[in-house]
């Protein structure tokens, strides 16, 4: 119950809220406009799995749907920080267990994860993966060898479940798959281990291969793969001076949690107080290797990406107890609170619940499809917008990273968009750094040639979101989207 109204008491203060963040403002449109026939990847296009746009869609019928997939995310946060605490329990005292628990929607608030980010979503099946694995580890001489291989069946589905969230598991999951073919040679063979390792590499492709299939059978292979696979690699990279301040960052986050962790670890390996290392204790170690080596290889470094670390960085913070309960309980709710104090700073840099809601609102006459060039794909589904084009994540056609990326010409879909003379447009001012300057240039000259500025909200830092109306003299053109025409690129 502490667990449960913790987790609560940390996200209650954004729920309700659609001016979270942006990525998932988009994926709550994907969800909202697959309820209306879109095919993600063919007609709204993202390299997000189509697992989370599944979970999204099942939010979306329920109102505007930006409670319901809120309360979708702080119920699995929830299940995690209960299935983590079981896990803390394997190998510390009950309170340290409770705080590692708590440790978990803590570090979640502090990395922007207090809405619905794909890790909110994909760190329950990973974490209940890890959970069984470590169970195994623990019993390794004594468990039969059915029971490791029917437990490393449902381990891999969990695994393959987080697939379809996002890929970034990948490096993870594969660190558990060597684990189970470790296990499975100790207790049979090194055939044996192969028939197995087989057995659930397969499984664990299983859902992707399964959603592979669908669009296969659509007709739509190569944009599934285009989508989930190819266009990873067609991003651009960035300098080592964005990617250095964004991990100094994360680890000033995790330091405290870290800290703790490094103490009992020091104890443990000296057997000071009469502490010793565990299997259990060597599991959480291997998970943290397995979740750090991932997180390094993928890159970026933006925060959110950090969320992935909250749960096996929780549990090694457990590896303090028996030392200095008191303090450490003192730290972790003022941590606790910080992190609802840094919450509530970002919604308001961010611009508040009911900016993004008035100006959906003053757009609610529009004449054709509006475009948010930039700013939050939630104003599409604020006011049940239609979309101007398949690529409507603002960001897509615009970012020094992403237009290279998205298997067309960027600039020559900017200039359909705006060809089309959308009647409401939506951009920022100034600009955020990491948009292409020509790009952005020419459309804040095209702006003001066309447009008129109808109003504003402060997002922070000195940037604001400006909402622009067309000029008398200038028609809006018709641009309605029905989903599996040929205006939306299917056959």
């Amino acid at each position: 119950m502490i667990i449960l109204l913790a987790v609560f008491a940390l996200r209650c203060i954004a729920l309700g809220n659609p001016n979270i963040h942006v990525d998932e403002d988009f994926y709550l449109l994907v969800g909202r406009k697959m309820w209306e026939g879109a095919l993600p990847f063919v007609d709204i296009w993202d390299r997000k799995p189509i697992g989370l746009f599944l979970i999204y869609a099942v939010a979306a019928p329920l109102g505007n749907g930006v409670l319901a997939y809120q309360c979708l995310a702080t119920l699995s946060v929830m299940v995690t920080s209960l299935i983590l605490y079981r896990m803390g329990r394997c190998y510390a005292d009950r309170p340290t267990a409770v705080l590692a628990a708590i440790v978990y929607p803590t570090i979640l608030n502090l990395f922007e994860g207090v809405g619905g980010q794909s890790p909110v979503f994909y760190n329950l099946p990973m974490t209940a993966a890890a959970a069984m694995l470590m169970s195994l580890f623990i019993e390794r001489d004594h468990v039969p060898f059915r029971r490791l291989v029917s437990r490393g069946v449902l381990a891999m589905l969990l695994v393959g479940i987080a697939l379809q969230v996002k890929y970034s598991v990948v490096g993870e999951g594969g660190a558990f798959g060597l684990m189970l073919l470790w296990l499975a040679w100790r207790r049979s063979s090194v055939v044996a281990a192969l028939g197995c390792g087989l057995l659930w590499a397969g499984i664990a492709l299983a859902p992707t291969l399964l959603a592979f299939g669908y669009y296969a059978l659509q007709g739509q292979a190569e944009a599934f793969l285009f989508a989930n696979f190819l266009s990873i690699a067609l991003r651009g990279g960035e300098e080592a001076s964005v990617l250095a301040p964004r991990l100094l960052e994360i680890f000033k986050v995790l330091a405290l949690p870290l800290g703790f962790a490094l103490a009992g670890l020091w104890a443990r390996l000296s057997g000071w107080r009469g502490l010793a290392l565990s299997d259990a204790h060597r599991f959480i170690l291997f998970w943290n290797g397995a979740a750090w080596l991932t997180f390094a290889g993928f890159g970026t470094y933006f925060t959110h990406y950090a969320l992935a670390l909250a749960g096996p960085v929780a549990l090694a913070f457990a590896f303090s107890s028996g030392l200095w309960l008191r303090f450490r309980s003192v730290c972790i709710v003022a941590g606790a609170v910080a992190s609802i104090v840094v919450v509530r700073g970002d919604l308001a840099y961010r611009g508040g619940p009911d900016a993004l809601r008035e100006m959906a609102r003053a757009m609610r006459d529009t004449r054709n499809c509006p475009y948010v060039y930039a700013g939050s794909a939630m104003l599409y589904t604020l006011g049940d917008f239609c979309l101007p084009t398949r690529f409507a994540f603002p960001y897509h056609l615009n970012l020094t990273r992403e237009y290279r990326a998205l298997g067309v010409d960027a600039d020559a879909e900017l200039h359909k968009i705006t060809n089309r003379m959308p009647d409401y447009m939506v951009a920022i001012t100034p600009p955020p750094a990491d948009l292409r300057p020509d790009v952005d240039r020419a459309m804040h000259i095209l702006l003001r040639k066309r447009y008129d500025e109808v109003m504003r909200y402060h997002q922070g830092g000195g940037h604001y979101v400006v909402l622009y109306h067309l000029k008398p003299g200038f028609v809006p053109l018709p641009n309605a989207v029905d989903y599996g025409r040929e205006a939306t690129g299917r056959p």
